[in-house]
């Protein structure tokens, strides 16, 4: 809730105020980190459960095959909180 002063008087609102820009733009760049990590995770853990196959363990590369989708969950859902602001 913030509150503003207008005219010698306060004046209540029931929605918060916009986060500074430079906040916004610290959130994005921790997003977009997030993202590229999540990718990364992805990518090594499908190399990794190809190796587990090739080697003979299918509880490794099934668990491995986990982590890439959970990682690659995680890449898509970073994308999602990108949606441009309303104007």
């Amino acid at each position: 809730m913030a509150s503003f002063r207008v005219h010698a008087k306060t004046v209540e609102t029931s929605r918060p105020t916009a986060a500074p820009r430079s906040a916004r733009a610290a959130f994005a760049a921790e997003r977009a980190a997030t993202r590229d990590i999540a990718a990364y995770i992805a990518q090594v853990s499908a190399e990794l459960q190809t190796m587990a196959d090739e080697a003979g363990m299918p509880l490794l590369a099934q668990f491995l095959a986990m982590a890439r989708l959970e990682a690659e969950m995680q890449e898509w859902l970073g994308r999602d909180d990108e949606k441009p602001a309303r104007p």
